[in-house]
């Protein structure tokens, strides 16, 4: 009977390295039917099971019962890793691959899943001597050479981070995750044509490939100067940390607010205050807005438009239609009462509901969702309190002030709730 279990296994295996999951978590059962403490058995159906979203739990389980049955199997604690990560639990992944590390530390693969979760962290340093190590027991490993250049190019270290993609593209032609990360290089270098080809080959071989999605759509949105401006800006504070990042955002927030109280003060200095304001809030604003407001271009692209997701379309239809209401009801009331104010009040305000409607669909977690939705739509119902009454006169609405100080505070807010790790 053991050999025959043993049979099932090894053909589930093999339909596994086919992409034939379905298949493969059949013969699984019915091996764990005639033996059902067999650790590898439980361990390959963990991987079967995880390929289905919905039942990561069950997943877990299996991955779990695996490592019970075989605790000195490296494998079994590999694949529990792998679980873990799908259901975004970075810390239990980490405590899980450090263990397969430890029974068998000449694994790659082991490193590079290692590198991938510090790099999920935005732990470069440790991300790239993850890699570093993997590449010692590989050299060519896929995964590891990935990583390394990926953290060498988060980590500034752009030139190395090319020389790293070259050399994967020269010993893996055919890999997709080698011409995604050599796009990568290519792009933090500033060379978004040849960023857009390695992207596009990366997608040709595998098109489910989202580092080169995501890749793809930053390269042809680096075509706009603004947009590569405030990118390039937004990659250099992003390697910052995450801790020195916020410090440097609310340090920006105090400096402007004591800048503007010494403007009220001392009027002589306010024309040279004012643009530093002004400069400010135009980086505030489009540290939020960018994406999604060039993605609202990207529709119009003849290949951009295949690249957006539901999510990042849907976000980019609400963001247009908030500054097109915003637009046409300014619009309106500054040419019924021959005010331009009116148009200034309403467009700030969209804009600042664009901010609001952004949040939930860059959140992870599906309770920091809903309450980016809620809080959106408490905006919503400011932002119309404000511009409609414009059509009959109230050009200044008393509590507009009210409403710019809440987005200010739910800049920080909802910064929070994108952090929040989604558990599944």
């Amino acid at each position: 009977m053991t050999t025959d279990v043993q049979v099932l296994v090894d053909r589930a295996r093999l339909l596994m390295e086919q992409n034939r999951h379905a298949m493969a978590q059949d013969l699984l059962r019915q091996a764990l039917a005639l033996d059902p403490d067999h650790a590898r058995a439980h361990t390959w159906l963990a991987l079967c099971v995880g390929q289905d979203r919905d039942r990561l739990k069950e997943a877990t389980a299996e991955a779990e019962r695996g490592v019970h049955l075989a605790p000195d199997d490296a494998v079994t604690h590999y694949v529990l890793a792998v679980v873990w990560q799908k259901r975004n639990e970075i810390v239990k992944a980490l405590d899980a691959i450090h263990e397969a590390i430890a029974l068998f530390p000449a694994n790659a693969d082991f490193h590079g899943l290692r590198g991938q979760l510090y790099g999920q962290q935005e732990k470069w340093p440790d991300a790239l001597e993850a890699a570093n190590e993997g590449l010692q027991f590989d050299p060519d490993n896929e995964l590891c050479t990935t990583i390394r250049t990926l953290a060498l190019e988060r980590l500034g270290r752009v030139v190395d981070a090319k020389l790293q993609a070259e050399e994967s593209l020269r010993q893996n032609p055919d890999s997709t995750w080698a011409h995604s990360s050599h796009g990568w290089a290519m792009l933090q270098q500033g060379h978004y044509k040849e960023a857009q080809k390695s992207f596009a080959e990366a997608l040709r071989l595998d098109p489910s490939n989202e580092l080169a999605r995501g890749g793809m759509i930053q390269a042809l949105n680096s075509s706009n100067f603004v947009y590569r401006w405030m990118h390039l800006l937004l990659i250099r504070i992003s390697r910052l940390g995450t801790r020195n990042v916020w410090i440097l955002m609310i340090g920006l927030w105090v400096g402007m607010r004591l800048l503007n109280a010494y403007a009220k003060e001392h009027p002589e200095f306010a024309p040279w205050i004012e643009p530093i304001l002004l400069g400010y809030l135009f980086f505030a604003t489009m540290s939020w807005l960018m994406v999604p407001l060039f993605n609202m271009l990207l529709r119009f692209h003849s290949f951009g438009k295949f690249l957006l997701s539901n999510s990042e379309k849907w976000a980019s239809n609400l963001i247009a239609a908030a500054l097109g209401v915003a637009m046409l009801i300014g619009a309106s009331s500054s040419v019924m009462y021959g005010e331009w104010f009116p148009l200034l009040v309403a467009f700030l305000s969209g804009v600042w509901l664009s901010i609001a409607i952004v949040v939930p669909f860059q959140c992870d977690a599906k309770w920091a969702r809903l309450v980016g939705i809620v809080v959106a739509g408490l905006f919503t119902l400011l932002f119309l309190a404000i511009t409609v009454p414009m059509l009959f006169g109230s050009l200044f609405p008393d509590f507009f002030f009210v409403y710019a100080i809440g987005i200010m505070i739910y800049g920080f807010a909802g910064q929070a709730l994108i952090l929040v790790p989604a558990k599944r």
